[in-house]
């Protein structure tokens, strides 16, 4: 059974898999309406919502208060830039562990869900000059 909420459900996530940002709900809705797709705004809250709860799409908060939305991939986080709220994909093998592991020896981290705020390189370079 295909009902037209699946297959708004369906659209909205390829949009997000496809998107090569880190879409918000306005982005989604604009851009999904420019290409003939009839969907509205509470119908884009609505599978967004429910994507969130299956686990398919993350939530990242800039420093802004806006939502931006990706979906869950290969092992990644999230660097946010506190002064431009540019949102960067950092690979998880990336993440410099302390030697002493046992502070994950008991606790299974959620990378997936990690997001970590700060100031990009981008914007150190102009608090400099």
């Amino acid at each position: 059974m295909h009902s037209r909420s699946t297959h708004q459900k369906r659209i909205i996530y390829d949009y997000i898999v496809n998107s090569k940002s880190h879409p918000t709900i306005n982005q989604i809705y604009n851009d999904l309406i420019n290409k003939g797709e009839n969907i509205g705004v509470a119908t884009c809250y609505r599978n967004l919502k429910s994507l969130l709860n299956e686990g398919k799409v993350i939530q990242i908060m800039t420093n802004d208060n806006i939502a931006h939305y990706d979906y869950v991939k290969d092992e990644h986080f999230h660097m946010v830039c506190q002064c431009c709220n540019d949102i960067i994909d950092m690979n998880a093998k990336s993440i410099i562990i302390n030697n002493d592991d046992s502070i994950l020896k008991n606790f299974k981290a959620d990378i997936k869900n990690l997001i970590i705020y700060g100031v990009c390189k981008k914007c150190q370079e102009k608090e400099k000059n």
